[in-house]
């Protein structure tokens, strides 16, 4: 047998490749082509902030709670205000599981730290606890029934022990094998609902927040039918989220993994906020990256809100002018907004 040629073709890069010389004299037009590319990337930014992804249907109600599971990424469960309960498939939108778990409302729901049962609380004051999954009819019924004294209107797990605790006209901590709570804490004739925050940004009453899996960020949903992002060591949203059908909003949640990126995009998402950063004190930067779009009743009810806020300083500086020293004393903006709350 003959021997067969085989002609290969070899490229050294060190013989074609000259290396770059970065004296800025020979390149004139760096940040002109740099300051283009920091307006693109703001523009695209802003284009490309749509993060709607889809609806999960099947509520013949309105959505009043929703609970994460623990360990698996798809698996959402969701209560509503006519006592149904479902559990969603998020990978392909579709519900796996439904039934009728309270007469009235699903005020909330929590899964177990190992993911295997959750509890939902209602407006028929009961506790209930549910199989995660489900392999026949009677898996349907509850593990569990505790009956509380009053409407419960929250409920929250420990991260180890099984022992939860429930808040409503009082707060409740129960443990898993008692049918009766372990101990009650009272305040008042308060009730106590969520622990949700109020902040200037939204121009309604913020309903619910939850972290991102970080910590370094958090979700808010208000009544004004947004939703908005912020950084947990600023006082500002970075973003707001709104769609033509949303309403007014009865809980939030932000899902338990974190963005993925190649190591081309992040090499790639790097540089286009370093443009970003370097670029941010010019005012075509500065005014694009700043802009949101917000639907018309959040743009009239925030003008109104800073209106009543430039009166109210009008009024207190008038004052202060027509007083004797120290009469008006000065208090700051954040310190009149926890009083008026705290009245």
């Amino acid at each position: 047998m003959s021997g067969v040629k085989i002609k290969v073709i070899s490229r050294n890069p060190d013989d074609y490749l000259l290396p770059r010389n970065y004296d800025p004299s020979l390149h004139p037009l760096e940040a002109p082509r740099e300051y283009v590319r920091a307006i693109n990337a703001v523009k695209l930014e802003r284009v490309f902030a749509k993060p709607f992804i889809g609806n999960l249907d099947g509520h013949r109600d309105g959505v009043s709670s929703m609970a994460k599971h623990p360990g698996r990424l798809a698996v959402l469960a969701s209560g509503a205000f006519d006592g149904e309960i479902r559990i969603w498939d998020l990978a392909t939108r579709k519900c796996t599981r439904s039934f009728v778990a309270h007469e009235g409302w699903v005020r909330a729901l929590c899964y177990t730290p190992n993911g295997k049962a959750f509890t939902s609380v209602g407006d028929d004051k009961t506790i209930k606890t549910w199989k995660a999954e489900v392999t026949s009819e009677e898996d349907e019924d509850p593990i569990n029934t505790l009956l509380s004294m009053s409407v419960v209107s929250g409920i929250t797990h420990h991260r180890s022990k099984p022992i939860f605790a429930t808040c409503g006209e009082q707060c409740q901590l129960w443990e898993s094998t008692r049918n009766e709570p372990v101990k009650i804490f009272k305040w008042g004739v308060d009730s106590l609902h969520h622990p949700v925050n109020i902040h200037m940004d939204h121009t309604s009453a913020v309903i619910d927040v939850d972290y991102s899996p970080t910590g370094r960020e958090f979700v808010s949903g208000s009544y004004d039918k947004s939703m908005r992002l912020f950084e947990s060591l600023k006082g500002h949203s970075r973003d707001v989220y709104h769609t033509k059908r949303m309403q007014r909003l009865t809980c939030v949640k932000w899902s338990l993994d974190n963005k993925y990126l190649k190591p081309r995009e992040r090499t790639a998402l790097n540089y286009t906020e370093a443009l970003k950063e370097k670029f941010a004190s010019h005012p075509q930067v500065k005014r694009i990256a700043r802009h949101r779009h917000v639907p018309k009743h959040i743009h009239n009810a925030s003008k109104e809100l800073r209106t009543i806020r430039e009166k109210n300083k009008r009024k207190e500086a008038n004052r202060r002018k027509h007083s004797k020293p120290g009469d008006v004393p000065y208090v700051p903006e954040r310190q009149k907004h926890v009083v008026k709350e705290d009245e």
